[in-house]
């Protein structure tokens, strides 16, 4: 009885270094995409601007 104690707690502690790794991953991956998407707005917006400007 005392192996399947220590084969679930192994495979638990397992499962959440895993579990916490990937959310580690994805939140690293998705600040990245998030400036990535200012930065576009940015240069999009300035665009707007740029091309408003010269009309005048």
């Amino acid at each position: 009885m005392n192996a399947w104690a220590h084969f679930w707690t192994w495979f638990l502690v397992l499962g959440l270094a895993v579990f916490f790794g990937l959310a580690i991953v994805v939140t690293i991956g998705g600040l990245y995409d998030i400036r990535a998407l200012f930065h576009r707005l940015g240069a999009r917006d300035g665009e707007r601007d740029g091309s408003s400007s010269s009309s005048e």
